[in-house]
């Protein structure tokens, strides 16, 4: 059996290699076609642990694919996310920010 820290990763990209250290068992699946409230995710491969201490957190590889805020929202009261894939993100999206977080385009 080879350890993780014993196994030759550097083809591997960095973020990979750090998924590749961690100690938990893993999961890599492949995905296509995959949407999310009918938002296109861009995504062909996702770590999944089930050891909810490890370091490798479900759902990381597609959260940064996109542009994230998450806080209370100053419209509703609520703590919110909202997320965009970069290559989505429009003047809509940009509202949203403003109107419930006061953060604008730069």
């Amino acid at each position: 059996m080879v350890h993780a820290e014993q196994a030759d990763h550097s083809y591997l990209s960095p973020t990979k290699r750090q998924k590749m250290r961690c100690e938990a068992l893993k999961f890599q699946h492949t995905i296509s076609d995959m949407k999310i409230d009918g938002v296109d995710i861009p995504v062909s491969n996702i770590f999944l642990n089930y050891n909810r201490s490890g370091n490798i957190l479900i759902g990381m590889d597609i959260l940064s694919l996109m542009i994230n805020h998450i806080d209370v929202s100053r419209k509703t009261g609520v703590l919110t996310l909202l997320c965009c894939p970069r290559e989505s993100a429009d003047a809509d999206f940009y509202l949203a920010m403003r109107e419930h977080f006061g953060l604008i385009q730069m």
